[in-house]
């Protein structure tokens, strides 16, 4: 694919067109009208309604009576602009608040009101301008318990059991809900990280509509069709995330066609909980394609904020942004769920409360939503309030009327008259002065202390908080003009003020308070009041807020070295020693500690010890031992003190064993005997006798704890009184890492033998419904629990925060005592099923609501499963579990904190290292022998903490097996380890002596047999496993054969082979006895799932044909690249690619599809879009995708999770259990790419693996291939858990391998190199020499991100752009390596770090230069003042433009569209595109390589989802429709492309020729503006940024022709530039100047030229459209009848085609340009066709696969051809 040669062929093709057409008029393409729309929001639905405002109150379980006269009395007078109602159904029966969630009928006769009530309540609301959101419940009905029938509050009837809802009739649907109107799952939810399961099994146990049923949608719509018809003008989603996103759109649907609006019209707010560990589909962002959405991460902000430090509020909007825009955003501070649970600032809170509103209301991100609901019991658990009776006066089928006027008259009522109270008052008439962040954004953010905040709304208004609970004294800079305003937080009447004086406000906020300032309230003009509070304000009380710890309990553990007879205690309380008495103390004779426990009362504790008489024990120094406040363990030894518990406690771990046993009807009674050892330490103990201890959901139950740590266990189940066993075998069971062995036995079962150590269906659907009583102890060796010196956190104090899918428990738990060993926490969980999926989430958090830190990581933990024993008497479960701080697993058995021997390595080739379990406190001596027992010469033993390092005289073999015993400074054993090849491997002698230059690794076939072989030189032997088949993951063991040692660590076996598919895989045993089945990492073919390799035989491996790419490869530097996804490319139904096809290999290629307006999409348009090469994301084999389920959005990736780097993924192929049908399908897709002219660049993600441990690479050599810290830990720079070495020899050569085999085998054109900055230079020369090989046109780009920091060492240079320059031409063919361009990325666009930063498209100042320099090549400048491209520490190096990827969208980040809305969410959509093509126009007229991502041409959108690498295909598959909506914006990129295949100034090369033929023209006031020249002409590209037309000077006086200007490309060939109009840009002179109009319609400066200094050049003026690129070209020279034939990479053939016409343009332009009458003989459209008519043409004869003078060619001709130069 050469530039010349394509664009000289598809001139070829059109003009050959043109002939056959004949006299056949060519038509102008019309432009496609915009029908593009966004949702209803809170402002815009006010808007419409004319309403008063976007703010929202929730109307808590108020009748339509209550509502309908605060309406008139208080909602419509202040400003209020919508009223949320509580769901207007009839419901289950009862007096608590949540029986309206659950319906049984949709009639609006409910315990809340009449359906007339209703109406009136709407009708008298919206005439106070207030509109009606209803509350509605479409996920569930009721819950099932047996087959009786029931009455809901209004009298119809219902039977849940068998799923009958008569009351649901409709007139269509007479009949109601039955049973086969629910999803068929019956279990309760209990993973969310399964959309599926979430989406379609029961929440809580309720009945779960089949949302997927036209029955149920045309049901639900009709109640809200109903209720919008009565004039209800908003409707709240409950529970929205359980209906899958395209239900709920089909629903809405449905419900505009019923009341004649378009869907986007109607207002939703959809109840969507965002969490990031749950399934990507159920996530806030998929469900913006329906309406608003709640954004629940507000309410946390503000809790955290609020009880911790108010600072952290400061780009809040950023943050949250992240997620959902402003627009798409509805925040508040509590609701009615998350006030009665833990997180959450509610009116409990006081005047913390009142200032989180005042700063939603005033901050302006998100439509805000305000509480007006019922009070009640504070000391109430969650399960507890929401078991407790709802409203006050409530029954089991009505609520009572409540005169607000009467209920609000005090603070001290049943109701929370949050709406009416004074600080609401305020901020609501602020908000709606202030208006949007646009016309008043949020500026002068200013804090003072960790309690104060302040900030301005533009002039308009002011805000300062005081969340303190002392007054505050403050001087604050406000952009509100100078003036007395009221204070509207504290006052109705305005009778208290503040000034604004010289643009400051200096004042004193109260304690607990704030100020609230507002144009429209000033002392000379302000509302009226009657009063000047409200008597429902709340009182702020200012209460000590001192953070007292949760386990008031302090225990002291004396070392009696006075041997005192009985040690007594002598303490204070405080500073309060009035009640000190001597207390004796208790001797522990298992430790030899002297122990007492003291209530502190959360304060500090000074004592002294003594022996009852006049002898005491005083810290050396004098004075008394102190123990902190919250210090709840403290030891005293030798006169000092230190906080925690003496190590004795802590030296002896346990071992847990649990078998479960299903007896048999009219079985014996039955014990078990136990025994264990553990292989590391010799321990060992004797069998016993061990009983059942109970009876749980599926038979016998024994729960048996032994002292002591083993790693293996023998069972035998016997009779209880004789040695009749259960099955003849031992039962052998290997400890867990959390220190629990567990099994299941199946007495009543075929096979006695048989030992589950996985739970049995039938005891996970027996096991439900327990309540689980949970205890957690926590140990930290610094013993501070709770940390009095943190005085920077309020709450200084570790806590727990837990959840469940399968049960119900508050999210807070804290630790309320102790014991020996650390803290205890317990709790209760009720209703819990049992999930093996271990699903109970337990994380450890410092800082209460502020999550200031977590221990051990951010990760999520879970109780595991094996931790629970059921009681099924008493229907009770528990479950204990023990935390170690910094250690991530989660114990079911007392571990070991004792100093003993964890693990050991063979580091290098004469040293040994072992890690202790912790800190030694003197030196350790170690002795070491080898695997036959002999003694191993050491010369030293050094330790370090926890580390001991062995140096030997010998060296260590490399496949050797050692023992290292350890030994304490007292002489007492501290255990051994076993000792294997470690660091060793990552030496550079290892490399020197182990490293294989061969090309032979993998699966070799000839003659009928295949050898293998693979690369483990610490093996200590290695097998060939080969299986039955290759079709199933887990066909049966076929053979197993030994494999031989070899040269180099290269094992090796020939087998006799005529299979056309042999699975197989490699059995590694290392030295210790670890055995690893593991995959070929060389394999090229794989199983369904990729666990097992194939070997596919040469006809199945070759029986697809590659073409080379038609017409030739083009040269890197001229590549204009497309990335896609093969999923995201035809998922959607709208690319009208077969549904077999859709999301597949096969889909990619498959011709003949059109969109909904019948325009080509996929293959078709790529063929027409005037690219060069299609990138696409991973193909190779990746983890992350299951390819034996549904691809549906929970099974989704990009796939930059590597699992076999030479195997084509198979989730995109038409049968993934086939292994040669993703190897033909892979080779078609290239080869039909290639047919299409495009070459296929590959991302590959060698920077990672998905999983190191699981990698075949570390189950052959563990260690090799990825980097390690100094600690031995995997380095994460990746951020995907581990980076690979790149720098040792055989990963080097794996990447140099594994690129030239998808070269050669699949004709892959170029490479991505995903993170390339993790990868070193010389790997990436090696690979640019390899390629060389094969075409030096073959592309290598790559990320040159500066990652890699201290994971490799000083002396390895990696891959970054300061570093780009290195890896230029490395082997004298003109080849490079290419770097994508951040630097243009963000300065046209803003940072992709921030949603809202703009950049020079978007309106961002002073961004001209950078541009400049960017779209000129980004040259390496060190002069004074240079504008450079940087990345963040140092310039970028290019050694050409060459090396630079130019691009403002690619698959990372949000989308330019996404972008630009974000940043700008008051431009119209038209001003988005503006901006979006005039970045566009930035990248196509660079220098160096261009790209986009596919769709970006039509503004391709992603909801706002910045990271949707697992968001599935609801937010990643290209909508095809888009491209008839935008169909003039992709004409433009179309014609954006042809002009830079065309015009040889947009394609040097060298720096020295882009000086030589360009100039900066202007680099200010929004104007980028260049010339460049080349052998055809002089072409000026203006970019002008304005939203204004600007006029740019400095144009050269001449004849100019327009090429692009307004969006539109005119034409795109040097011979068509010769019909387009001229018109002249003559000199500007100062006094004298006459406009005129250009081609376009923009005006120029038209003056004398005589009047210029002779020795100056003449110079113009041009007045550039706003928003917009222009190109103009000037010295025009004429085309030559004859053209010189192009010099490309292609033999005389090609050649050949080149005829001499042009590339189409990409549309016309209203007649090729808006000109006056004078310049229209000139113009292209005057000689009957236009540029869009050719490319319609030329589009059309692509499509129907026309071919000029074409000749079709191999890879092997392509390769034989000459490779000549480029431009």
């Amino acid at each position: 694919m050469k530039t010349k040669k394509w664009t000289a062929r598809m001139t070829a093709v059109v003009a050959s067109a043109a002939m056959a057409l004949g006299a056949v008029t060519l038509v102008p393409l019309s432009a496609q009208a915009d029908s593009s729309s966004t949702n209803a929001n809170g402002e815009s639905t006010a808007t419409a309604n004319g309403l008063n405002s976007d703010v929202q109150v929730i109307a808590f379980q108020q009748t339509w009576n209550t509502i309908a006269k605060e309406c008139t009395d208080t909602y419509g007078p202040e400003g209020v602009g919508y009223v949320e109602v509580s769901p207007p159904q009839e419901s289950i029966q009862g007096s608590s608040w949540w029986t309206s969630y659950q319906p049984v009928s949709y009639k609006l006769d409910s315990k809340l009101g009449t359906e007339e009530e209703f109406k009136n309540m709407v009708t008298t609301c919206k005439a106070a301008g207030v509109g009606i959101i209803a509350d509605v419940v479409m996920n569930n009905t009721a819950a099932p318990d047996d087959t009786r029938t029931y009455t809901g509050t209004n009298g119809s009837s219902y039977t849940p059991g068998t799923g009958s809802f008569p009351g649901f009739a409709t007139s269509t649907y007479p009949e109601g809900i039955t049973a086969d109107d629910f999803h068929t799952c019956t279990d309760k939810i209990k993973d969310y990280t399964n959309q599926t399961e979430v989406q379609q099994c029961r929440l809580l146990g309720m009945l779960d509509f089949d949302s997927e049923s036209d029955k149920v949608r045309d049901i639900e719509a009709d109640y809200m069709a109903r209720m919008y018809n009565y004039g209800v003008v908003g409707f709240r989603i409950d529970a929205a995330k359980h209906i899958n996103t395209d239900s709920l759109n089909a629903i809405k649907a449905k419900l505009a066609q019923k009341v004649g609006k378009n869907a986007a019209d109607i207002y939703w707010i959809q109840e969507v909980i965002g969490n990031g560990s749950e399934a990507a589909g159920i996530q806030p962002p998929h469900y913006t394609q329906n309406g608003t959405v709640t954004e629940f991460g507000f309410k946390s902000e503000m809790s955290q904020a609020f009880n911790g430090n108010v600072t952290s509020l400061k780009d809040l909007a950023d943050r949250l942004s992240g997620d959902l825009s402003s627009n798409d955003a509805n925040v508040f501070v509590t609701n009615w769920d998350t006030e009665r649970s833990s997180g959450t600032i509610t009116y409990k809170d006081g005047g913390k409360y009142q200032l989180a509103n005042a700063f939603m209301l005033a901050y302006g991100y998100g439509t805000p939503r305000l509480m007006s609901g019922y009070k009640f019991d504070s000391n109430k658990t969650f399960k507890d309030e929401n078991t407790a009776p709802g409203a006050p006066g409530a029954t089991a089928t009505s609520v009572p009327d409540v005169d607000m006027n009467t209920a609000c008259s005090t603070n001290t009522g049943d109701w929370n008259c949050e709406q009416r109270w004074t600080s609401t008052r305020g901020l609501i008439a602020f908000h709606n002065y202030v208006g949007d962040t646009t016309s008043a954004p949020v500026q002068d953010w200013q804090s003072s202390g960790n309690d104060s905040i302040a900030f301005s709304r533009g002039s308009k208004g002011f805000l300062a908080i005081n969340n303190g609970t002392t007054a505050l004294d403050v001087s604050y800079k406000t952009t509100l003009p100078d003036g007395e305003y009221c204070n509207v937080y504290a006052v109705e009447d305005c009778s208290q003020t503040v000034t604004v004086k010289d643009g400051k406000v200096t004042t004193t906020i109260p304690a607990r308070s704030a100020i609230a300032l507002y144009g429209g309230a000033t002392k000379d003009n302000h509302p009226a009041a009657t009063e000047t509070t409200d008597p429902s304000d709340p009182e702020n009380k200012i209460e000590d807020e001192t953070v007292k710890p949760t386990d008031t309990t302090l225990t002291i553990y004396y070392k009696n070295t006075s041997n005192y007879t009985t040690p007594n205690i002598y303490y204070g309380v405080g500073d309060d020693w009035s009640a000190a008495a001597n207390k004796p103390m208790t001797y522990d004779s298992a430790t030899g500690y002297w122990k007492y426990t003291i209530d502190t009362g959360g304060k500090k504790i000074d004592y002294v010890f003594n022996d009852g008489g006049s002898n005491w024990d005083n810290p050396d120094g004098g004075g008394n031992y102190e123990a902190a406040v919250g210090i709840v363990q403290q030891t005293v030894a030798d006169h000092a003190s230190s906080v925690g518990v003496p190590a004795d406690y802590r030296a002896k771990g346990q071992t847990r064993l649990v078998v479960h046993y299903k007896p048999a009807s009219g079985d014996i009674a039955r014990a078990l005997w136990v025994w264990g050892s553990n292989s590391s330490t010799s321990a060992s103990f004797d069998g016993s006798q061990v009983e059942f201890t109970g009876t749980d959901c599926w038979g016998k139950v024994a729960e048996y704890t032994v002292d002591g740590t083993y790693t293996d266990l023998g069972v035998i189940i016997k009779g209880e009184d004789s040695w009749d066993k259960y099955g003849n075998n031992d039962r052998n069971v290997t400890v867990g890492a959390d220190g629990t062995a567990e099994i299941w036995v199946d007495g009543t079962g075929s096979d006695p033998e048989q030992t589950l150590t996985e739970a049995p269906a039938d005891y996970v659907s027996s096991c439900t419904g327990y309540n689980v009583n949970v205890t957690v102890h926590y140990y930290r060796e610094d013993g501070l629990y709770f940390n009095a010196a943190d005085t920077d956190t309020k709450t200084p104090q570790w806590d727990l925060w837990t959840w469940s899918g399968s049960g119900s428990a508050n999210s807070q738990q804290t630790f309320t005592s102790h014991d020996d060993w650390g803290e205890v926490s317990t709790w209760t969980l009720s209703g819990y099923n049992y999930s093996a999926a271990d699903d109970i989430g337990l994380l450890r958090r410092y800082g209460a609501d502020t999550w200031k830190s977590k221990d051990p990581d951010g990760d999520n933990h879970f109780i595991p499963s094996d931790s629970m024993v059921f009681d099924a008497a008493t229907k009770t479960g528990k479950a204990e579990v023990w935390l170690v701080a910094g250690d991530p697993t989660v114990y079911t058995a007392k571990p070991t904190l004792s100093v003993s021997a964890k693990s050991a390595e063979i580091a290098d080739y004469q040293k040994l290292i072992a890690k202790l379990s912790s800190a030694a406190t003197g030196d350790v001596t170690a002795t070491v022998t080898d695997a036959n027992g002999n003694a191993v010469e050491t010369t030293s033993v050094t330790t370090d903490g926890s580390t001991v390092t062995i140096s030997t005289k010998s060296d260590l073999d490399v496949r050797g097996k050692y023992t290292v015993a350890l030994t304490d400074a007292n002489g007492n054993p501290l255990g051994s380890a076993t000792a294997i090849a470690g660091a060793i491997v990552r030496t550079d002698r290892f490399d020197t002596e182990n490293a294989y230059d061969g090309d032979d690794l993998g699966a070799t076939n000839a003659n009928n047999k295949t050898t293998f072989k693979v690369w483990a030189p610490t093996a200590q032997t290695v097998s060939l496993v080969t299986y039955a088949n290759a079709t199933s993951a887990d066909a049966a063991v076929d053979k197993v054969t030994p494999m031989t040692l070899g040269d180099k660590g290269v094992w090796s076996v020939t087998i006799d082979n005529t299979a056309d598919a042999l699975a197989y895989q490699y059995r590694v045993v290392l030295p210790d006895g670890t055995t690893n089945d593991t995959a070929d990492p060389y394999a090229t073919a794989a199983v369904v799932n990729g666990d097992r390799s194939v070997v596919l035989s040469d006809a199945a491996m070759n029986a697809t044909t590659v073409n080379a790419v038609s017409g030739g490869r083009v040269s890197q530097g001229n590549a204009i690249v497309a990335e896609t996804h093969i999923r995201d490319f035809t998922k959607s139904a709208t690319s009208g690619v077969s549904e077999a096809n859709r999301g597949k290999y096969l889909g990619m290629i498959e011709s003949g599809t059109t969109n909904a307006a019948g325009e080509s999409t996929g293959l078709d348009y790529l063929k027409g879009l005037g690219i060069t090469d299609v990138q696409l994301q991973p193909f190779f084999d990746y983890a992350s995708v299951d390819e034996t389920k549904a691809l549906d959005d929970s099974n989704y990736n990009w796939g930059y999770d590597p699992e076999n780097y030479n195997v084509p993924e198979g989730s995109y192929s038409s049968d993934a259990t086939n292994p040669s049908a993703r190897v033909d399908e892979t080779k078609e897709m290239v080869s039909g790419l290639h047919d299409a002219g495009l070459g296929v660049i590959m991302d590959v993600v060698y920077n990672h693996v998905a999983d190191a441990s699981a990698s075949s690479f570390n189950k052959t050599v563990p260690g090799y291939y990825f980097r390690y810290d100094s600690n031995g830990n995997l380095t994460n720079k990746s951020g995907c858990g581990n980076d690979t070495a790149s720098e040792r020899a055989m990963m080097r050569k794996y990447i140099v391998n594994s690129v030239t085999y998808w070269a050669k085998e699949y004709g892959v054109d170029g490479f991505r190199f995903d993170l390339m900055g993790l990868v070193d230079t010389e790997t990436m020369k090696e690979v640019r020499e390899a390629l060389d090989k094969i075409d030096p046109n073959i592309i290598v780009l790559g990320e040159g991100w500066d990652m890699a920091g201290d994971s490799v060492s000083s002396s390895t240079t990696m891959t970054t752009q300061p570093n780009a320059y290195q890896v230029d031409n490395t082997d004298g063919t003109g080849s490079t390596i290419s770097f994508f361009n951040d630097s243009i990325r963000d300065g046209l666009k803003g940072s992709v770090f921030s949603d809202t930063d703009t950049g020079y498209v978007s309106g961002k100042a002073d961004q001209e230069k950078l541009i400049a320099h960017n779209m000129l090549g980004c040259e390496y400048d060190t002069s004074d003042g240079a504008t450079t491209c940087w990345n963040g520490t140092a310039q970028d190096r290019y050694a050409n433009a060459s090396q630079v990827v130019q691009y403002a969208e690619i698959h990372d980040n949000m989308t330019l569209y996404d972008k630009l809305r974000t940043s700008n969410p008051d431009d119209s959509d038209a001003t988005t595109v503006a901006r979006a093509e005039l970045a566009d126009s930035a990248v196509f007229l660079s220098q160096g390589i261009a790209e986009i991502q596919l769709g970006q041409e039509f503004l391709r959108s992603k909801g706002g989802n910045g990271n949707s690498y697992n968001a599935g295909d609801s937010v990643n598959a290209i909508d095809w429709n888009r491209q008839t909506t935008y169909a003039d914006s992709v004409a433009y990129v179309r014609g954006l492309a042809m002009l830079r295949r065309a015009v040889k100034a947009f394609q040097y090369s060298s720096y020295a020729d882009i000086q030589a033929h360009s100039k900066v023209l202007q680099t200010s006031n929004g104007v980028v503006a260049f010339q460049i020249s080349d052998d055809s002409g002089t072409y000026v590209v203006i970019l002008n940024a304005n939203s204004t037309e600007t006029k740019v000077s400095g144009l050269k006086a001449g004849e100019y022709r327009t090429i692009l200007a307004n969006g539109k490309v005119n034409a795109a060939s040097t011979e068509d530039f010769e019909k387009l109009a001229t018109f002249d840009i003559a000199a500007d002179l100062a006094d004298s100047a006459d406009t005129t109009t250009n081609l376009l319609g923009a005006s120029v400066t038209d003056s004398p030229l005589a009047t210029l200094a002779s020795d100056t050049e003449p110079t113009g003026s041009y007045t550039a459209a706003p928003l917009s690129a222009t190109v103009l070209v000037t010295d025009l020279v004429s085309t030559p009848a004859e053209p010189e034939q192009p010099t490309n990479n292609s033999d005389a053939t090609d050649t050949a085609d080149a005829s001499n016409g042009t590339a189409p343009a990409a549309s016309d332009n209203n007649a090729a340009a808006k000109s006056d009458a004078a310049h229209e003989s000139g113009n292209l459209a005057a000689t009957g066709t236009s540029v869009a008519a050719l490319i319609a043409a030329m589009t059309a004869i692509l499509i129907a696969g026309i071919t000029v003078n074409r000749k079709s060619r191999t890879i092997n001709d392509e390769r034989a051809a000459k490779h000549a130069s480029q431009w």
